[in-house]
């Protein structure tokens, strides 16, 4: 199967919905967990978050708002995107 940007960004959103059901509807989940929860590239998520926010007007990119709290992992995994880096998607 060809792993697609839609194809990516459905088992995206599959681990988004499981941290929801845990951590209510509309939470915020940062990229490097859904790396360590996928078995995708940092590069195929990053293809797959740039065609959600392009195709899904619901899909939401933010910058953690806390700068001090983001460890170097998550930082690593930011997403350049929209002139800031952005830490965290939702679905919203």
């Amino acid at each position: 199967m060809e792993r697609t940007a839609e194809w990516a960004i459905s088992q995206i959103r599959r681990a988004y919905d499981l941290h929801a059901h845990q951590y209510g509807a509309g939470s915020w989940m940062n990229i490097r967990t859904v790396a360590e929860a996928l078995d995708l590239t940092i590069e195929e998520i990053h293809a797959a978050i740039r065609h959600a926010a392009k195709v899904d007007k619901r899909f939401t990119l933010a910058p953690e708002s806390n700068q001090k709290t983001i460890t170097p992992e998550q930082r690593d995994a930011a997403l350049w995107y929209g002139g800031q880096w952005n830490h965290l998607i939702g679905w919203h």
